[in-house]
């Protein structure tokens, strides 16, 4: 999660981000640098407010042709995911799809698991609760076993996310505050936040 000096420095530098992505992917000179760069900016796409030129970036990159490398592909699905989820849960919802496949392939657990967190609050999203409920515990026992301590603790906030979704508001109100203390305990209160909007 990037901190205010981060979006200060990096944030100025988004012209020069545009002038590498078009260099590397547009020109072609570097298509897998140029994507790993997209899925590399995810946090500068969400936190300034350019979700639909980072949107345009990863379809650009999604759709170089030659192949990516898997992990690369994979982290592009996901930052597709987060930067649709505002617009289109159906496409968030097929862009985490594809980057659980893809990590699955790969192997990476950790991945795995924000895949799975994320793919499981936009099928609650579109009324799928018990397959959110189902995929996001999935994410949440492989999380307990990494050290991305901020995304465990912001399952359990997504869970009550979903259980509100179902309707079922006590068992949510009820996992709110011991959810949130564990996301402050981790450094993600901003994690709070994303996850009950």
């Amino acid at each position: 999660t990037p901190t205010v000096h981060w979006l200060a420095t990096y944030g100025r530098q988004v012209d020069n981000l545009r002038a590498a992505l078009d260099w590397s992917l547009v020109q072609g000179h570097a298509p897998t640098l140029g994507a790993s760069a997209v899925a590399g900016s995810r946090q500068i796409w969400l936190q300034n407010a350019l979700v639909a030129e980072g949107s345009h970036w990863v379809s650009r990159a999604l759709g170089r042709n030659g192949a990516l490398p898997r992990n690369t592909e994979a982290s592009l699905q996901y930052t597709g995911g987060r930067l649709r989820s505002g617009a289109s849960y159906e496409q968030a919802t097929a862009s985490f799809a594809r980057a659980v496949e893809l990590c699955r392939e790969i192997g990476d657990a950790a991945e795995l698991g924000c895949s799975l967190m994320s793919l499981g609050v936009a099928l609650a999203r579109q009324g799928r609760t018990a397959d959110g409920e189902v995929v996001l515990s999935e994410g949440q026992d492989l999380l307990a076993q990494t050290n991305y301590r901020k995304s465990y603790a912001r399952t359990f906030l997504d869970k009550a996310v979903i259980l509100m979704i179902a309707g079922r508001l006590q068992q949510a109100f009820d996992m709110i505050g011991p959810a949130a203390a564990r996301a402050r305990d981790a450094g993600a209160e901003r994690g709070v936040i994303r996850s009950m909007i």
